[in-house]
């Protein structure tokens, strides 16, 4: 009898503990923590589970364009164009200073290609005078050193701009400059000009990426004319038949 009664109580043991089992398996609460051993210390380690969001781009969107409001239109023209900070390492440049008026030796044309060799610039000068069968012209070549370009060239990196058309306001007859700078930079070229008969040349005008300024700055005045002593215009002086060093119409001094 009680061997049958040992049997009993080990079914029944047996039995109740595999319900308990089942039961805990189905009640077992689930969640996207899962503590997961780490190898390194024995300690459970916790991976959690985000949800993920989409961003949605309204449909009137649009991105900062060159035109847009925040462009700085007035400022040191490396402030707008910080680019042309290189402008004093360019190799190559052009300046033509030009006049025409009611001499009879007008139209002056000094055209001036500039390109650097070592610690100089060679400069070709193209030189002519007058008109119809009064024409005399010459090339000219001769040197300058660097440092004197770098100068020149640094001053400008200094003028003061301001968004806009450039316009004359004075009509002088009979006295017409005409200067202007160019130089590559990047995939751009830089203009700096004037062809105002005013005082100081002013105002003179810039043009770069699509962009023009207006320039009331006597700085590109006093670097082309800190810049002329080196241009060799006696050669065109002595051409027209004008005695070296004279200044007047067409031959500024510097």
């Amino acid at each position: 009898m009680n061997k049958f009664f040992n049997k009993y109580i080990l079914i029944t043991s047996i039995f109740s503990y595999l319900v308990f089992c089942s039961c805990s398996e189905e009640i077992r609460p689930t969640s996207k923590t899962e503590a997961k051993p780490n190898t390194l210390n024995n300690t459970p380690s916790v991976s959690i589970t985000l949800p993920t969001h989409s961003i949605k781009i309204p449909d009137n969107f649009t991105p900062p364009t060159a035109t847009s409001s925040n462009i700085l239109r007035n400022g040191i023209l490396v402030q707008i164009f910080p680019v042309l900070v290189d402008l004093p390492n360019v190799n190559n440049f052009t300046i033509a200073d030009d006049w025409s008026g009611d001499f009879g030796y007008s139209p002056v044309i000094a055209h001036y290609t500039f390109t650097k060799q070592l610690n100089q610039f060679e400069v070709v000068a193209d030189f002519r005078s007058g008109k119809g069968q009064n024409v005399v012209q010459t090339t000219y070549s001769f040197t300058i050193p660097s440092n004197i370009i770098t100068d020149f060239l640094k001053a400008l990196t200094n003028i003061p701009l301001n968004e806009g058309k450039y316009a004359l306001k004075i009509d002088s007859a009979g006295d017409y400059p005409s200067i202007k700078i160019e130089a590559s930079i990047g995939n751009e070229k830089l203009y700096i000009f004037t062809d105002s008969p005013a005082i100081d040349y002013l105002p003179w005008g810039l043009k770069y990426d699509n962009r023009e300024f207006v320039i009331n700055s006597d700085l590109p005045t006093k670097a082309i004319k800190n810049l002329r002593p080196y241009l060799q215009k006696d050669v065109l002086r002595t051409l027209v038949g004008i005695n070296p060093g004279w200044c007047g119409p067409g031959f500024p001094c510097p």
